[in-house]
C-alpha cells in the first residue's frame, strides 16, 4: 500500500469507450462489466506466468481527492458542454452538481431536467 492511490504497478489495462451521454453512474457499471472480463484473464496470466508489470505514468494522469459539494457547484461562466460534463461527471453515486440561487441549493442528477430549469429562470427574468 502507498501514500497516494494508483501509486502501484499497472497490472492489466484495457480501454473503456465514453459516450456522449454516458453519466458515472453508466461509466462505474462500463467498468465494473469489463472489470468482470479483465479478473478472467489476470487470473489466466498470472497462471501462465505473462504478467507484464508497467508503471504508471503521473505525468499524463492525475489524483483526486474525495469529492464534496462545493465541487458540484455550477459556475455561470461555463460553457454549456462544460456544465452538461459536470452534470453527468456528478451524478449518483457522486455528489451531484448544484444550482444556488440566493441561499438555496438545488441538486440536478439530470442534464434535461437542469436545462428545463434554466429556460424557466431566464423567462422570469426577461
Amino acid at each position: 500500500m502507498n501514500e497516494m492511490p494508483d501509486m502501484g504497478k499497472i497490472l492489466y489495462q484495457e480501454y473503456i469507450t465514453i459516450d456522449y451521454k454516458d453519466d458515472a453512474r453508466k461509466l462505474y457499471d462500463k467498468v465494473m462489466k469489463k472489470a468482470v472480463f479483465q479478473i478472467s484473464r489476470l487470473i489466466k496470466a498470472i497462471s501462465n506466468n505473462l504478467i507484464d508489470l508497467k508503471s504508471n505514468d503521473f505525468v499524463e494522469g492525475n489524483t483526486w481527492r474525495k469529492r464534496n459539494k462545493e465541487d458540484g457547484k455550477i459556475d455561470w461562466r461555463m460553457s454549456s458542454r462544460g456544465i452538461y460534463n459536470l452534470v453527468r461527471a456528478l451524478t449518483k453515486p457522486y455528489v451531484g452538481a448544484n444550482l444556488y440561487i440566493k441561499v438555496k441549493i438545488i441538486r440536478y442528477e439530470n442534464f434535461v431536467k437542469l436545462s428545463q430549469v434554466i429556460i424557466k429562470i431566464l423567462r422570469l427574468l426577461k
